[in-house]
């Protein structure tokens, strides 16, 4: 897939969280200085509990005082192996290897994703660091062993994973030279069936957590919270259980055809039939040969239902 196939500048972009939370935080922060009448804030500074108040009467937050608001958007969800379970959940018993590698001869902005036995392993282009050398952000999916703690990533060294990664890897993507210490985290499927409970409304990792095969996690999350935006920009306190409960229903297509999508994806790897390596290569096979369903699929990831 190529970007300028799908009439776009890019297929997708690459950046460390802290960057995006940066920018956001700045915007955040300069619209609440030219509005310090109507716009506060108190970051870190932990809530206990937000409970729904009769009828549409709206939500009181417990955070060291409890307040009356219209509204309660919960959007810190965490990380799988720390949530609470929620309506729909699956342990994939998979763990994700994150990190950044250095490379050889790389293909200068190509993002790789191989689907092994194991998992999906991902390598999506950074900028080059200072010398000049080629980087990639890295995801290494890996089956876990019946100890969660441990797993086949887990008891090698790096000069070990250096070398797997190279006979995973296909040869456009380079050599891999270098890797960053990585970080590991527990794979699992853990959704909320709705949005909206009252005047409470989950967005992001708070309503969705899923698997990393398809990159999707926080593009989900950031149409979560753009759909939420517009649809409040002009409500009325009046209007807002109406308008909630048509947000939530708009979002269902886009959500649940994402949760579907890589729920699938996930659980396939774990499966063993005689010949499904095989059927999975033609299918592959098949969606190159046909541009318009693989320009609807490039779509479906980059913008989501519409």
């Amino acid at each position: 897939m190529r970007a300028k196939d799908e009439g776009v500048s890019m297929l997708g972009a690459v950046l460390s969280y802290g960057a995006l939370v940066s920018c956001l935080h700045q915007a955040w922060q300069a619209t609440e200085m030219s509005s310090p009448h109507r716009l506060h804030s108190r970051f870190g500074q932990p809530v206990a509990e937000v409970r729904k108040l009769a009828g549409d009467a709206g939500v009181e937050v417990d955070a060291g005082i409890a307040e009356r608001f219209d509204l309660a958007v919960v959007a810190e969800g965490g990380v799988f192996a720390d949530q609470a379970r929620k309506a729909v959940t699956h342990d994939y018993r998979q763990t994700a290897w994150v990190g950044t590698v250095t490379l050889a001869s790389a293909t200068p902005g190509l993002a790789i994703e191989r689907f092994t036995r194991e998992g999906p392993l991902a390598l999506l282009p950074l900028r080059a660091a200072a010398d000049g050398a080629a980087r990639a952000s890295m995801v290494w999916c890996v089956t876990s062993e019946d100890d969660p703690g441990r797993d086949t990533v887990a008891a090698l060294t790096d000069a070990q994973r250096i070398a797997v990664l190279n006979q995973l890897l296909p040869e456009q993507a380079g050599q891999v030279l270098a890797i960053s210490p990585l970080k590991r985290f527990a794979l699992g499927l853990n959704a909320e069936r709705k949005l909206v409970d009252g005047a409470i409304v989950r967005i992001g990792n708070a309503a969705q957590t899923l698997h990393p095969v398809a990159g999707q996690g926080l593009n989900l999350g950031l149409r979560d919270a753009a759909e939420l935006v517009q649809a409040l920009r002009h409500a009325k306190p009046a209007d807002l259980g109406a308008l909630l409960r048509r947000l939530e229903w708009a979002r269902g297509p886009d959500r649940w055809g994402m949760i579907a999508a890589t729920d699938f994806l996930a659980r396939s790897f774990t499966w063993r039939w005689p010949g499904l390596p095989a059927a999975c290569g033609l299918g592959l096979a098949a969606l190159q040969a046909m541009p318009a369903l693989k320009s609807a699929l490039a779509q479906q990831m980059m913008f989501g239902r519409r």
